[in-house]
């Protein structure tokens, strides 16, 4: 993997007073250089998100981070770190319906659920 540790000096979102944030796009008039700043400068981010979070830039750090047996998409309790711990019990019945998303399935029950959807909804190829 990649790694930020050889700092060039360019500032980063969190150095430069820029929060990274997913929920914060508007900031920005345009990603693209943003994200190349990231994905050269930065490719390892330690981020506030989520109450401490790593996001990762470089295409084959995430490969191999989705790829990798040992993490889990076990994570429909994430969202709620985000919020302070006062806000955090008017949110928690959501972690049900979250925990049954297929995208917080690993392994076998994650390809059996996607399966069934892919049946239920199959690909269609748009036509001209």
């Amino acid at each position: 993997m990649t790694n930020g540790a050889g700092n060039t000096g360019v500032p980063t979102p969190e150095s430069d007073g820029i929060r990274f944030s997913l929920s914060h796009a508007e900031m920005f008039p345009d990603l693209h250089p943003y994200y190349a700043r990231l994905r050269r400068d930065n490719p390892v981010h330690a981020s506030h998100m989520y109450g401490g979070s790593w996001v990762f830039f470089a295409y084959e750090d995430v490969e191999a981070l989705l790829t990798d047996t040992r993490l889990t998409s076990n994570r429909a309790r994430l969202p709620l770190k985000a919020l302070e711990p006062e806000r955090r019990a008017g949110f928690s019945d959501m972690v049900p319906t979250l925990e049954r998303w297929v995208a917080f399935f690993d392994g076998h029950a994650h390809m059996r659920r996607q399966r069934h959807m892919n049946h239920v909804f199959p690909c269609s190829t748009p036509t001209s």
